[in-house]
């Protein structure tokens, strides 16, 4: 075809096809897909080949080809700016590279130091069985202890300037979770310090603001990050290292670092780490971050020129005017830098080893790279951790919460809205140093997530209650099915499970769902119906002290844990049990024979109209004996003995049985024994639970128990607090649990004494003379009550909301009006005059532009022009009349609203007291 530019493909028969370069991409596609080949390699243009296919493509035009060659032509121009763009990227990276190695082949130490000395040295020692992710490593490391059974942990803690915020919290309560899963589950020695950052720039300048000293700004808010940590249920450190009970021994580090050619005195007496002395060690825990200089040199915020490398920070400071400092003869009055202080405080607690360190992920890089590189410096160690843990963020709307970004939500602030156990719950949805997003959604399924915990807690304390009531004081009542095994099967296969998720890193998401996998299986069990037999309580028990003993491990406390399979109780105790077992009994008896004499009078019903449709057919009913009853077989009294014998019989002290109570009082008797469970008992603490044809109690807190947020910073649960105590001291302030169990059994004996009396005269009414009518006349009574009790309130309510509807739409017009513009205003000046609301207009007046400068569209531009043509039309009609002012229209709406007040006054000072 002449073609010189060609690409050859070989069909499946042989066949050579020669196809143009600039058709080479779609013909290869087309004929892979037709002949079913695999696609060919990408195009190779082929210079100076000429076609020798017997065949010859159709010509084209010559515009086609030329705009097919330019194509291709822009196609290369792209590929050659790609290669050249990517060389000298390659370029730039292998320059680094070089400098990095000649600033250590620079060092004075640099003979000594090899590369390898930056990997991780496993240490030798006690192995705890427990795998952790080491942040040095990257991966998952076995925790070894330098001592048998102990581990030595350091932990930073906040720079206290401001109140703390849910961030916060959430990094020390994983660390709280981690620390009890060690000591409690583990069953080893914690020896835990924190380090309180109590000078700093931000301390500093907050107390500038507040016009306070630093060091007492700083005692302020520690007390208070301490207050809320103990609210938070967080175990207190074993100490408390502060910074400026440390300043003769951080000056004394510094000292050494500078004997030891590690560090070097700037003009004006600063001191900095060098970092090229320390050589290529430095960078161990975020090696990624050493190779760009430009990333490097922005670890200090303010850049200073006598530093000899970018990564070099401050040991020591000058001090300025204003600032805390402390006397040197070395280095002149100043104050640490911020890295040397962690160093300090733990090597003088620790020495030289330590197998723990902690902290938020923030702090890896350069806050722990710093402390690291000056302690195996000074202390020269080839390895001063031994593990490094990091605590994931708070991310809120996508980014990370902190308070430069002013998208944090204070402890205080939580806690009006939320519980200490449901923040926890929070917190154990996700592993300790992964990120968790803060949202609606989020608490929502640690409120789930803490319900079914509650719910299966108070259901099975229930039923097992229930059980042991009726098994005359053996455990387990009957022989052991299928169900049983099962569940215990489901037990002693996730302990297993639960143990290995606790040592594998700590994975508490994993517990969570084990526990509520045997939480589900267990609620299953338990809705087995009685007639299978009593429920086995030695399994239900260990069940449930298995899923408490294993919250517990994790700082939930959602029970009191059980001594023994027979709960040994104190003597109130019991007699609230026996209390409330017999009105349990008591009204799940009036509420079983109520229900089957509504069923029985529902079965009448439908047999007399099965009679009465026999009757009008002539035919009889056969009837389940064989016998016939039809038209004129057997009389009124036998059908009446019939219907009776279908419902039970309870007779009461007049002779009178829940049968000759009308359907409709019966019903009321049913409501008042749910307002009786669902109102009364629960607001004493008591939830009754209706469970096929019997009733179970439990105990649950009452309205207005549990958690108090605390709103006044000084209230008197909070206010106290000892900072040289924090172990011991406790801020929940705790209820004398003899006092709550005799008021509440006072309050129990009271409604039970009066409710069974109330019902009792309900359904048989006292006195020889008396009737089931008289019955029937106190229920009617009592509910009368109630009915005008809930209509009063009820109109109450209506005439609040009625009243708030007024005063609403009383300020509306009120805005309105004073919205309009002033009476001499023209047609053409009614929107120019508003200028709080437009910016621009036609020449007909109509707005074109908003005051912020935003376009009014079209459809906007209409309806202002019909509204203004609505208000001059109705000033038309007026006769002619200006419309009123502001205020002329401010007083005409106040003067009518007063007197409708004054009226309402008058009408409530005549009107009497409505009842409470």
């Amino acid at each position: 075809c002449g073609c010189l530019l060609a690409v050859p493909f070989v069909s499946k028969d042989g066949v050579s096809i020669c196809v143009p370069n600039e058709e080479a991409e779609f013909a290869r596609m087309l004929l892979a897909r037709r002949l079913r080949l695999p696609l060919p390699h990408p195009l190779r243009r082929l210079s100076g080949v000429r076609c020798h296919a017997t065949t010859s493509h159709p010509a084209r035009s010559p515009a086609a080809a030329a705009a097919a060659r330019r194509t291709l032509q822009r196609n290369d121009e792209k590929q050659l700016q790609q290669q050249q763009k990517t060389q000298q990227q390659q370029q730039q990276q292998q320059q680094r590279r070089s400098n990095a190695s000649a600033a250590t082949a620079a060092s004075p130490n640099a003979a000594a130091v090899l590369p390898e000395e930056r990997r991780w040295i496993k240490p030798e020692g006690w192995d705890s069985g427990i795998v952790v992710f080491n942040s040095q490593t990257r991966r998952k490391e076995r925790l070894i202890l330098t001592e048998p059974q102990t581990i030595s942990w350091y932990m930073c803690g906040p720079t206290v300037y401001d109140m703390a915020h849910i961030g916060h919290a959430c990094c020390y309560v994983r660390n709280d979770i981690i620390r009890r899963i060690l000591e409690d589950k583990f069953n080893l020695r914690v020896f835990q310090v924190m380090g309180m950052t109590d000078v700093d720039d931000k301390i500093i300048r907050r107390a500038a603001e507040k016009q306070m000293a630093p060091i007492a700004l700083a005692r302020r808010f520690e007390a208070e990050f301490m207050r809320d940590l103990n609210v938070l249920g967080v175990r207190m450190p074993d100490t408390v290292t502060r910074v400026t009970e440390y300043i003769p021994d951080i000056l004394a580090f510094v000292e050494r670092l500078v004997a030891r050619n590690y560090a070097y005195v700037i003009p004006g007496g600063g001191v900095y780490f060098d970092t090229r002395a320390f050589g290529a060690r430095y960078g161990k825990l975020a090696p990624e971050r050493q190779s760009a200089v430009e990333l490097l040199a922005a670890v200090s915020s303010v850049q200073e020129p006598l530093k000899r490398d970018p990564r070099d920070f401050a040991l020591w400071k000058v001090a300025k005017a204003g600032e805390p400092s402390w006397p040197s003869s070395s280095f002149g009055h100043g104050r640490p830098g911020w890295h040397i202080e962690c160093s300090v405080m733990a090597t003088e607690v620790f020495g030289p080893r330590l197998d723990l360190h902690s902290g938020g992920i923030d702090l890896l890089f350069p806050h722990h790279e710093n402390e690291m590189a000056q302690c195996e410096a000074c202390l020269d160690v080839p390895q001063w951790v031994n593990y490094w843990l990091h605590m994931g963020h708070i991310h809120i709307e996508g980014r990370k919460m902190s308070k430069s970004l002013k998208n944090f939500i204070t402890v205080r602030e939580f806690l009006r809205d939320f519980t200490p156990r449901q923040f926890r719950f929070f917190c154990l949805q996700s592993k300790y140093n992964s990120r968790v997003d803060y949202s609606q959604n989020a608490m929502d399924n640690a409120l789930g997530t803490e319900q079914r915990f509650l719910d299966f807690f108070s259901s099975t304390r229930g039923l097992l209650r229930q059980v042991m009531r009726g098994g005359e004081g053996s455990v387990t009542l009957r022989k052991w099915c299928r169900a049983e095994y099962d569940l215990l099967q489901r037990l002693l296969d996730t302990q297993p499970r639960v143990d290995a998720a606790f040592a594998d890193d700590f994975d508490t998401p994993t517990v969570l769902e084990l526990l509520t996998e045997v939480v589900t299986a267990t609620n299953q069990y338990m809705q087995m119906p009685p007639t299978l037999g009593m429920h086995a309580a030695d399994l239900l028990h260990n069940v449930l002290d298995y899923v408490n003993d294993t919250l517990r491990v994790v700082g939930l406390e959602l029970e009191e844990k059980r001594e023994s399979t027979i709960s040994t109780v104190t003597t109130s105790e019991e007699y609230m049990a026996d209390l409330m077992d017999t009105f349990a009994d008591f009204r799940s008896t009036l509420r079983h024979l109520s229900l089957e004499n509504l069923q029985a009078r529902k079965r009448e019903r439908k047999e007399k109209r099965l009679l009465d449709a026999g009757d009008s057919n002539g035919a009889g009913a056969d009837c389940a004996d064989g016998s016939g009853i039809g038209k004129g077989d057997g009389d009124h009294d036998g059908k009446a003995t019939a219907m009776v014998s279908t419902a039970p019989a309870a007779a009461g002290p007049g002779g009178y049985t829940l049968k000759d109570l009308k359907p409709e009082h019966l019903k009321q008797l049913l409501h008042h024994c749910d307002v009786l469970r669902d109102s009364k008992l629960s607001s004493l603490g008591i939830r009754l639970k209706d469970w096929h044809t019997t009733s179970m109690w439990e105990r649950v807190p009452k309205p207005g128990d549990g958690y108090l947020p605390y709103n006044d910073p000084d209230h008197a649960d909070y206010g106290q607090f000892d900072l040289g105590s924090y172990a011991t001291h406790t801020t929940h302030s705790s209820v004398d649990p003899d006092a709550a169990e005799a008021a509440s059994s006072s309050h129990l004996a009271a409604a039970a004494a009066a409710s069974p009396d109330h019902l009792r005269s309900a359904v048989a009414p006292a006195g020889p003379g008396a009737t089931p009518e008289h019955g029937a006349h106190i229920l009617d009574a009592g509910a009368a009550e109630a009915d005008e009790l809930f209509a009063l309130r009820a109109q109450r309510a209506r005439d609040s909301a009625k009243e708030a509807r007024r005063e609403m739409a009383r300020k509306r017009r009120e805005e309105r009006v004073a919205a309009l513009p002033p009476a001499d205003t023209s047609r053409a000046d009614w929107y120019r005059v508003q200028t709080n609301l437009f910016s621009a207009w036609d020449e007909a007046g109509i707005p074109t532009q908003t005051a912020d400068g935003q376009p009014v569209s079209k459809s906007v531009r209409k309806k202002l022009v019909k509204r203004r043509d609505v208000h001059f039309k109705k000033l038309e009609q007026a006769g002619g009349r200006q419309p009123r002012s502001a205020a002329t229209a401010a007083a005409a709406v106040a003067a009518p609203a007063a007197a409708v007040a004054a009226a309402a006054a008058a009408a409530a000072a005549a009107a009497p007291a409505a009842p409470s």
